[in-house]
């Protein structure tokens, strides 16, 4: 932000009124008719002050100059349909912003304030962290263990995001990964997103190529995932008790998948093979216990193994053959496609 002076914008059944001050600090409001406060303008603010705003529950909208350092207690504590963005750096008291619906913070590692959920942002339906532009790398570890986020924003220079940046953040339900169209191969390192158990919706930019080892470990809320079609290399356990994970389709250059990669994602009914597939593990399927449909695509090979439509094997043999690519539980039959012809496999 290039600005030094703070707006608060309100909901008003009145006419418009505009507030115009001078102001170092705001230490409160004294009039607390801001339901029919339209606008609220302070010049070069460096602080605002202790539950300067509280209770002022028709807010909408605070923008925060990047003169203000300082956010006092309870500054704007139950301005429950306000909608505020800070940056790092700030002091900021306990209870700052206690109940508000709408929290986002520009930030490119963890808080130099601690998100402490029974503090600062308790009660806060949704904290949004966007990673400033101009950032190219997510840091390892950065966001490691916030477990009050529930929303990340990438900019368009990113180019990395390092080894279990998000892991435990628990509560995280969408990610945007923003494209870089002036790079060859955007990157994700091992276990960036592990173990974001309700993790629902995440967008991967289209120069996504590899998938790293327990990407999404434990990301037991997930239920749908478009794969970009630059995949080529699947790691071991990327996608490992996805519990939710319902049907996949995987990209048509794929070229290789480790071990373990569907291990227990016990819900997983329905996945396709592409012919371009070279190299599956034994253990991709371990414990799906709830895989009914497998199609493989003409021109499959798998280990030198030919699936295609023109195959002579047998059914016990396909059948054979399938089971070498999954190990897993439960007694539901597979439905093998093989081209345009199915088979019921027991």
């Amino acid at each position: 932000m290039n600005n030094r002076d703070l707006f608060i914008y309100a909901q008003t059944k009145k006419s418009k009124r505009t507030l115009s001050e001078t102001k170092s600090t705001l230490k409160s409001l004294i009039d607390r008719s801001i339901t029919s406060i339209d606008e609220f303008q302070l010049h070069e603010i460096t602080e605002i002050g202790v539950r300067a705003f509280s209770d002022c529950k028709n807010l909408l909208y605070a923008n925060i100059p990047d003169s203000v350092t300082a956010i006092g207690v309870g500054a704007f504590y139950n301005c429950e349909n306000l909608n505020v963005t800070i940056e790092d750096g700030l002091t900021v008291g306990e209870n700052a912003f206690y109940g508000c619906s709408n929290v986002s913070m520009v930030t490119d590692t963890k808080p130099s304030y601690e998100l402490d959920a029974n503090e600062k942002f308790y009660g806060c339906d949704n904290i949004t962290i966007i990673i400033p532009s101009g950032t190219t790398v997510v840091a390892e570890e950065a966001f490691k263990g916030c477990d009050v986020i529930t929303e990340l924003i990438t900019p368009n220079t990113l180019t990395e995001i390092g080894r279990k940046a998000f892991m435990d953040c628990v509560h995280l339900k969408k990610a945007t990964i923003t494209l870089n169209e002036t790079i060859n191969e955007f990157s994700i390192q091992v276990g960036a997103f592990s173990q974001c158990y309700e993790l629902e919706e995440i967008e991967l930019p289209s120069n996504l190529k590899k998938l790293n080892a327990y990407t999404f470990l434990k990301n037991t809320n997930l239920t749908n995932i478009n794969i970009p079609n630059a995949v080529t290399k699947m790691e071991t356990g990327v996608f490992s008790e996805c519990s939710s994970l319902t049907g996949i389709t995987l990209p048509n250059r794929l070229e290789y998948m480790r071990n373990r990669v569907f291990e227990r994602c016990t819900n997983l009914a329905t996945i396709n093979i592409p012919s371009s597939l070279t190299q599956v593990d034994s253990t991709t399927f371990l414990a799906c216990s709830s895989l009914e449909t497998v199609t493989l695509e003409s021109g499959f090979n798998a280990n030198g193994l030919d699936l295609s439509v023109s195959t002579l094997y047998s059914v016990n043999t396909l059948v054979t053959m399938l089971n070498a690519l999954a190990n897993r539980t439960g007694q539901v039959p597979y439905t093998l496609t093989l081209g345009s012809t199915k088979y019921a496999l027991a």
